[in-house]
């Protein structure tokens, strides 16, 4: 039952492992995660001499199609620049600036602003 020394592990054993925790559900990144931590210690106790064989050395990292984390949100500073460049002749510019702007506030994409979106409809001008 198990492994007691990293010396008994096999590849196959790591294999399960990673399989076990994409079974629980954990997130792509904590499984990469669990993947280089594998790696390094496996490297670090062959470097040291304390085993002759790493099984981790050729695991591979879990690609297993689950999307990365959306990219980082826009600095402040783009957010405003982009502000200053709307439009503000006519009441419906405006309101298309206020939807922006409360959309922004509030962490929200334009995907999320349902069938109305602001960036949606001004998109279509």
């Amino acid at each position: 039952m198990g492994c007691e020394r990293w010396a008994d592990v096999g590849p196959e054993d790591l294999d399960m492992v990673l399989q076990h925790l994409l079974e629980r559900g954990i997130a792509k990144k904590s499984r990469v995660n669990a993947a280089i931590l594998l790696k390094g210690f496996g490297a670090w106790l062959r470097k040291q001499g304390l085993v002759l064989r790493d099984p981790a050395r050729g695991l591979p990292l879990p690609h297993d199609g689950e999307r990365d984390l959306p990219p980082a949100p826009l600095s402040e500073e783009t957010v405003e620049a982009v502000l200053r460049e709307l439009p503000r002749a006519s009441v419906l510019d405006l309101r298309n600036v206020c939807l922006i702007e409360l959309l922004y506030s509030g962490g929200l994409a334009a995907r999320d602003g349902g069938p109305g979106s602001a960036l949606r409809s001004y998109s279509r001008r």
